[in-house]
């Protein structure tokens, strides 16, 4: 499997489906909605997004997620695995509506910047209506594909996991990147590498919790964030009082300690790779590997701790 093409409801896990078969494969990831949309959810003009799809089906080697009817039959004919996410339409509308919730300050990392995420009426429909007026023609593509290609249609997380454990792990990234459990799908907080990848590469940030400590007597937090500078990613560690409550979670607002050791550099570090930066930050701050949130995040997650420590 070199060109495996990704296709399914919204709400079906597409994005974190394919982020997980490519990282696991060693196959170069392409998440169309972040192709197609401009910021503020400006459509590509049709001539442009056929020119633009063509040049990514050229590539030697690919995984691909999108619907996007219009050049379906081109991608199809592509690829030498479609795999068809089936799921029941009642849980693709309870992922969608989970991850508009979880992405409610900002957008997805798998889409453009600058189209938070969204849920219109006409959405809802789409999925609901999905089995009725989609499925059909999905399934009747897939069965006209040439012998040389492959159909893979998985009905539920137990058979996409299965799926996927049947694909012999890339050795590449295995010592830092987690098995993701079935809990760790679409609509879910966490980012896993691929989704750490994609928001760098566009300019954001991803951010994790630490916890907190005692400061001399007073009560502090920690957090790490990862950005991309040029050739380098940067490793932050951040320190502040906790000055938080049920009611202000925002520990950006927080007054910050300044004292680091001499060792930390001012609390930053500079790595060639993000794979490097994760490897430091768990070896240094205790970090956890799969529990990066997107930029931002981290308040939720310091709001998650106000509420444990009652």
């Amino acid at each position: 499997m070199q060109k495996i093409l990704v296709i399914g409801s919204s709400g079906a896990g597409k994005s974190v489906f394919a982020a997980r078969l490519a990282e696991r494969a060693g196959l170069p990831l392409i998440h169309l909605d972040a192709i197609y949309w401009k910021p503020g959810w400006v459509k590509t003009p049709k001539d442009e997004w056929v020119r633009t799809v063509d040049g990514l089906l050229a590539r030697d080697r690919w995984v691909m997620d999108g619907n996007y009817a219009g050049t379906l039959d081109r991608r199809l004919a592509a690829c030498d695995t479609a795999v068809f996410l089936d799921l029941p339409r009642t849980l693709c509308l309870w992922r969608a509506f989970k991850r508009r919730i979880v992405h409610r300050r900002g957008g997805r990392p798998d889409m453009t910047p600058g189209c938070s995420e969204r849920l219109t009426g006409e959405f809802i429909r789409w999925i609901w209506e999905y089995p009725r007026t989609q499925r059909p023609g999905v399934l009747a593509r897939l069965a006209a594909l040439r012998p040389d290609q492959r159909a893979v249609i998985l009905r539920s997380t137990a058979e996409i996991d299965d799926f996927l454990r049947s694909i012999p792990p890339n050795p590449a990234v295995a010592e830092i990147q987690p098995a993701i459990s079935p809990s760790n799908i679409a609509g879910t907080r966490y980012l896993i590498l691929p989704f750490i990848r994609t928001a760098l590469n566009r300019g954001a940030c991803v951010e994790q919790f630490l916890g907190g400590f005692d400061d001399g007597g007073e009560p502090a937090i920690r957090w790490i964030t990862l950005c991309q500078e040029e050739d380098a990613v940067v490793l932050s560690l951040h320190e502040a009082y906790d000055q938080g409550d049920e009611s202000f979670w925002d520990v950006y607002d927080f007054t910050p300690l300044t004292e680091y050791d001499e060792d930390d550099a001012a609390g930053e570090h500079r790595l060639p790779t993000v794979e490097e930066a994760i490897a430091l930050a768990v070896e240094r701050y205790g970090a956890s590997p799969d529990r990066f949130v997107n930029g931002g995040v981290v308040q939720d997650e310091y709001g998650d701790y106000v509420k444990r420590r009652g």
